[in-house]
């Protein structure tokens, strides 16, 4: 049965129904060796300048004062197990890492998420989406009450 894409998406994405059969801790670590080959290489990105905003969508402030956040420059690595991110912002270089895992891929879109640690000891979870058919990506940061803006991401390199 064939997807319409390349084979090693086809192969992946039917071991990804064959997985959701399984149960258990190998079901993890099978889904992180399945990352398909169109999620892996280097990607850069600009998250833009923003005004921090709440859950509602309204401005965040303190003393009267909204909190701006300057465009931040991203470089994603993703490899089949592993993402390394490098955000420079202001001046100021962070770098982290974390394991990467499948959430789900379908002929669409993939949609891959990492919980990177870096140097500030900060955890934040990252997702990035592929859409397959366009060929393009775009990372999210979850998991916060305040709402940032997606990145899209450019692929510099491949695996």
């Amino acid at each position: 049965m064939s997807l319409g894409l390349c084979p090693c998406y086809g192969a992946a994405a039917l071991a990804v129904v064959i997985l959701l059969s399984g149960c258990g801790k190998s079901e993890t670590k099978a889904k992180q060796e399945l990352i398909p080959d169109i999620c892996l290489g280097v990607f850069t990105g600009q998250t833009p300048a923003y005004s921090m905003r709440d859950e509602s969508g309204q401005l965040i402030q303190i003393n009267g004062n909204t909190i701006d956040v300057p465009a931040i420059d991203n470089t994603v690595v993703v490899t089949k197990v592993a993402a390394k991110l490098t955000q420079v912002a202001g001046g100021k270089t962070v770098r982290g890492d974390g394991k990467v895992r499948l959430i789900h891929a379908n002929p669409k879109e993939v949609l891959i998420e990492t919980e990177v640690f870096d140097q500030s000891n900060s955890h934040p979870t990252y997702q990035i989406r592929y859409d397959v058919v366009s060929g393009t990506a775009t990372m999210s940061q979850i998991g916060l009450k305040a709402k940032t803006p997606d990145t899209p991401l450019q692929r510099m390199r491949s695996k």
